[in-house]
């Protein structure tokens, strides 16, 4: 926990949406749609929370030449802002 970064960690904190994302991709890597179907958000909405995820190096596509059927996982650093989120709780 020491080396977390808690600039990005109250970014994840202040929106349910970055929250919920992390937290699902937490259990294993997913797909939109899946997330969708988990958090009934807009598909169009996980689409941009991930895309800001991603910018900010907390979760990444895996299979990023796919065109349809992108997965995504937490990276190091997502996994450390998760666990931080859980202990939180």
């Amino acid at each position: 926990m020491d080396s977390i970064d808690w600039e990005k960690y109250g970014w994840v904190k202040s929106s349910e949406y970055r929250q919920k994302l992390l937290l699902e991709l937490d259990d294993f890597p997913q797909t939109p749609t899946d997330l969708r179907d988990k958090t009934e958000f807009h598909r169009s909405h996980i689409s941009s929370v991930l895309q800001d995820l991603g910018d900010e190096d907390l979760v990444e596509c895996l299979n990023p030449d796919a065109k349809k059927g992108r997965v995504y996982g937490l990276t190091d650093e997502g996994e450390q802002i998760v666990e931080a989120l859980r202990q939180s709780s």
